[in-house]
């Protein structure tokens, strides 16, 4: 009986385990969080490339697998869609897209960066915290 039992379930396991796009769906706030102490580690450092390109990557990939979506298919409009499609509060969608609006700005202008890294990380923090708790 008990092994009956153990097979029903490992079996179920399993299948689950075989659907690739539920199993990103699943991880991608757990992948998003490492990707963000990865940029909090980043920031003590003091590497600003390397902070915005990993925050950059927690945003990005955050929607890409919540919604698999392929990277390359990945924009701002796509975003916008996406979580409008979701029924995602207008506000939320906006903190989103305007997170990575300030993303791209920090990355790609000069200028100075004393507290903006702070402030960024913190929006990226609640832009994807926002999100999920909406998407739940």
């Amino acid at each position: 009986l008990l092994l009956v039992l153990f097979i029903i379930v490992w079996k179920q396991q399993e299948k689950r385990r075989s659907n690739v796009s539920l199993m990103k769906n699943r991880k991608a706030n757990k992948i998003a969080r490492m990707r963000l102490q990865k940029a909090a580690k980043l920031r003590k450092e003091n590497d600003e490339k390397a902070f915005y390109d990993e925050l950059a990557q927690a945003l990005w990939g955050y929607i890409a697998d919540k919604f698999n979506i392929p990277k390359s298919n990945l924009s701002v409009d796509t975003v916008k869609e996406t979580l409008r499609a979701q029924h995602v509060d207008e506000q939320v969608t906006d903190n989103f897209v305007n997170t990575l609006h300030n993303i791209d700005f920090a990355r790609f202008a000069p200028g100075d960066s004393g507290g903006k890294m702070e402030n960024v990380y913190n929006e990226a923090m609640n832009a994807i915290m926002q999100a999920e708790k909406q998407l739940r």
